[in-house]
């Protein structure tokens, strides 16, 4: 599982008792323990994940889809893409953008789909994120067609050669 903490000052994340939000077993991994503590020994609160992901994905058409690692990113305040203000933008290195929509303990999450492209997912590996001086969201990607993109609309994406 991959995961998404917002981390606070001295918390407890978890590890090596959770993986995501499911009950790790360290010393045989791929048997889950048949209990798990919600606080660390001192007694001290556990904390969840907002999301999670698995590495494996079997899509509706049968397609078998593979994140890898978390990339983490931004919350979306900015002006290029209205659909996305105050969500969070994020990424998988195996090549997907995901938003997730903070508030509570789990924040809803799906895919972002790339406009103008076959797959609807961006031409390489998500490497990382940053904001450019007008503060719009920067995606880095390698592979074949990495580099540094920028989050626009589908509309003004049509519109840009």
């Amino acid at each position: 599982f991959e995961e998404v903490d917002v981390v606070r000052k001295g918390g407890n994340y978890g590890w090596n008792v959770y993986e995501g939000r499911e009950c790790f077993n360290a010393r045989r991994p791929g048997h889950p323990r048949l209990e798990c503590p919600t606080e660390s020994p001192r007694g001290r609160p556990l904390r969840q994940p907002v999301v999670t992901y698995t590495h494996d994905v079997r899509t509706d058409d049968g397609v078998q889809k593979r994140n890898f690692a978390v990339i983490g990113g931004y919350v979306y305040d900015s002006t290029a893409v209205p659909a996305l203000d105050g969500e969070y933008v994020f990424g998988d290195y195996g090549g997907r953008l995901f938003v997730a929509t903070p508030g509570g303990d789990q924040w809803p999450m799906r895919e972002l789909q790339i406009a103008g492209t076959d797959t609807g997912r961006p031409p390489g590996q998500v490497f990382g994120f940053a904001r450019d001086a007008a503060g719009e969201l920067l995606v880095f990607l390698v592979g074949e067609r990495g580099g540094i993109y920028r989050l626009v609309s589908a509309e003004d994406a049509e519109s840009t050669v």
